[in-house]
């Protein structure tokens, strides 16, 4: 992980940037399990936890379970071709599909995430 955070006020909320190192090193199965132990935790104690994760990096399989055990996916990338061209996608919403389209977006070092 290179980053994580705890915030902790009205409700905690947990962020763990990224756990791609993490998962590519331990056994999927093994990741798994005690990754969904953390979740059913954090959402009995109403907790709110993001993670950041390159989806490219791990099995379809692994890829495939995180997004099932999730209540929101949304997918950042990034056009090589346009250095300011970044979409950001939401792929499933409360546990379900969502048919959202893509939206186009910059990061302003003073403003963070602009939508154009």
């Amino acid at each position: 992980m290179r980053n994580s955070q705890m915030f902790m006020g009205e409700k905690v909320k947990i962020i763990f940037d990224s756990l791609d190192g993490l998962a590519s090193k331990v056994p999927a199965k093994d990741f798994l399990k005690g990754f969904t132990d953390l979740v059913g935790k954090l959402k009995d104690s109403d907790v709110t936890f993001i993670v950041t994760i390159d989806l490219s990096k791990l099995s379809k399989d692994l890829v495939g379970s995180l997004n099932e055990m999730a209540d929101c996916v949304v997918d950042l990338s990034k056009d090589e071709s346009d250095p300011n061209g970044r979409r950001l996608k939401v792929q499933r919403l409360n546990q379900k599909s969502a048919k959202i389209d893509s939206e186009m977006f910059e990061i302003d070092s003073s403003k963070g995430i602009v939508f154009v």
